[in-house]
């Protein structure tokens, strides 16, 4: 056997026992450490299968490892499902790796490689619904009125003006005009306190008795050009 390949098989043996130690401790408990050690090692084995050839292995790891990077980030939930996955894809790799290193039949080989590709497919429906699950809650969640995603802007502008807008008392649609010069300000500087604030502006019945509009705008505009 090549000296390359017989690195590889003894490290990635190795490395496979430590990832099951990593998933016996998750059946019990969750731990941050645990689920990072495992992205490692997919990782690692994931480029070295490529490294010596063996894709089959690598593109099998590579589905486990995006998997574990979607835990770690928070795009899917940590359950067992995960470490269920997992299992089923360490087991199939250990015996890809067996195949290999005892050259059995292609036929032998193949149920592997097709065993491998339906856990692919597993992993990939995991990540996509529950994607999706979370993408959807995200979607529910109220969108930041123009007020509060103004004032959430990092100041900018060397200078800093208090403003006062007067509406007439019996001039119509008084919010649309207000909407109209808080949505200016972007194009000016930064909005640092407004008067009014996003339940202002929620569709509901407008309150008549605001007829003014006191702002505090930073921007690099001079005095004069307002």
């Amino acid at each position: 056997m090549d000296t390359m390949i017989q690195f590889f098989m003894e490290e990635a043996e190795d490395m496979l026992q430590k990832a099951e130690e990593c998933l016996i401790r998750l059946e019990m408990e969750y731990s941050s450490a645990d689920v990072n050690e495992l992205f490692r090692i997919a990782h690692t084995i994931k480029g070295s299968s490529h490294m010596v050839g063996y894709e089959d292995i690598g593109n099998i790891m590579h589905k486990i490892e995006d998997m574990l990077d979607c835990a770690r980030n928070g795009i899917v939930l940590f359950d067992q499902s995960i470490v269920s996955l997992c299992f089923k894809g360490l087991d199939v790799v250990k015996k890809m790796l067996q195949s290999k290193k005892e050259q059995e039949s292609q036929e032998i080989m193949g149920d592997l490689i097709n065993e491998a590709s339906r856990i692919n497919e597993m992993v990939e429906a995991f990540i996509r619904a529950n994607r999706k699950e979370k993408e959807k809650t995200a979607d529910e969640q109220p969108a930041a009125g123009i007020v509060s995603s103004l004032l959430s802007k990092k100041p900018k502008g060397k200078n800093k003006y208090y403003i006062t807008f007067f509406i007439e008392e019996n001039a119509p649609m008084v919010s649309p005009v207000f909407m109209m010069i808080l949505k200016s300000v972007e194009d000016i500087g930064t909005l640092v306190y407004s008067s009014v604030n996003d339940s202002y502006f929620s569709g509901l019945p407008e309150d008549d008795s605001i007829k003014n509009l006191d702002i505090i705008l930073c921007t690099d505009i001079e005095e004069a050009e307002l």
